[in-house]
């Protein structure tokens, strides 16, 4: 089988040099090594959360890690990751716990991993991704959409997540933005962070597909202060 040849180029984030790759139909690649490195695991990380039953492994049947291919410019081949099993791989050690991974997934997360990863070859955001962003920050426009709708969505879409908690998950999100509806009446300021809030959870369920638990450590890791 012939090897295949891919483009690369370099992101630094806080100083941790990530190596992106691509091929000639802009399908997108991480290397194993580099990846796993730069989230301080060990080898074969990738491939053991392949074989386990996590949800997000789940999400990844049918692909592989491991795969051999080359670099413009480079003697030595290197294992490669699709980014379907990176972004899996990415959130489920960001939610245990992993720092690194925790600090790429709220880079990307506005926009996705692979317009993430595309637009360090030169492309840009989609028009929809734009449109709906755009939306969103609309504040004198945008209609709450309340965070359990999209968790009971984003179960309907993956059977595997079982049944969510939604008492739970939503105590979590009133908690971290101090707002306790049913407690005390809302002011006007509360009700729009209330808004802003369930409307940026629910972008990272509907758009991006992230699970309920990911987009609270997002909020949690100041991520809607620093990118909305």
């Amino acid at each position: 089988m012939t090897m295949i040849t891919l483009k690369r180029v370099n992101k630094v984030i806080q100083g941790v040099e990530f190596v992106l790759l691509t091929d000639a139909n802009n399908n997108y690649y991480f290397t194993e090594a580099n990846l796993e490195n730069n989230l301080e695991l060990g080898e074969r990380s990738i491939r053991n959360f392949l074989a386990g039953k996590s949800p997000q492994a789940l999400r990844c049947k049918g692909f592989l890690s491991g795969k051999s291919a080359k670099i413009e410019g480079y003697n030595k081949s290197v294992k490669i990751v699709d980014l379907v099993v990176a972004e899996n791989f990415i959130e489920y050690k960001a939610l245990g716990g992993n720092k690194q991974a925790l600090l790429l997934l709220t880079t990307y997360a506005s926009i996705g991993l692979r317009t993430w990863v595309a637009t360090a070859f030169g492309e840009t955001v989609t028009k929809v991704e734009v449109d709906y962003w755009n939306k969103l920050r609309d504040a004198g426009k945008v209609e709450r959409r309340k965070f359990t709708d999209a968790i009971k969505a984003y179960a309907t879409r993956h059977p595997e997540y079982g049944q969510p908690n939604y008492g739970k998950l939503t105590a979590i999100m009133y908690n971290i933005i101090k707002v306790f509806p049913g407690r005390d009446e809302m002011t006007d300021e509360q009700l729009k962070l209330l808004t802003k809030v369930e409307n940026k959870l629910s972008y990272l369920l509907d758009i991006k597909d992230h699970s309920p638990e990911i987009a609270l450590k997002m909020l949690v890791a100041n991520y809607l202060e620093y990118t909305w």
